[in-house]
């Protein structure tokens, strides 16, 4: 059990590192921020199947209203005059419901991560500022 315990807080490190390098990340294009929700997103998922997570994450109001505005977009997609272009922009927006609770779920088991965040957005910003400036 405390191979799992090692195993688990390695992961809640790595996704806590992923959020903070986001912001860094979106400086390079719209690879790398994909890449890295992708990643949290998978490792949230399997702690709310392993450590079956579905009762606080997913069965709240919030995310009930945001799975419902999901399927009314999917809804929406079928019935548009151009199906195929409609549903191709509309299909994977549940990654971005399942990345909020992911993150919710981070900063539950990582206290600093706003603080963290934070600072990784100031040297962002201010990595861009000063390129602006140079330009």
């Amino acid at each position: 059990m405390s191979n799992y315990i090692t195993y688990r807080n390695t992961l809640i490190k790595l996704s806590s590192l992923l959020i903070c390098l986001i912001p860094l990340a979106l400086l390079t294009g719209p690879f790398l921020p994909d890449l890295f929700l992708t990643c949290i997103v998978i490792i949230f998922i399997f702690f709310t199947l392993k450590e079956n997570l579905w009762e606080k994450y997913y069965r709240n109001i919030y995310s009930i209203i945001a799975f419902i505005f999901f399927f009314y977009l999917l809804l929406s997609s079928v019935f548009s005059e151009n199906i195929t272009s409609s549903l191709e922009t509309s299909i994977f927006y549940f990654r971005f419901i399942i990345f909020s609770l992911s993150v919710w779920f981070l900063i539950n088991h990582d206290k600093s991560l706003i603080k963290k965040f934070s600072i990784c957005l100031l040297i962002t910003f201010i990595l861009a500022l000063t390129d602006g400036i140079f330009q």
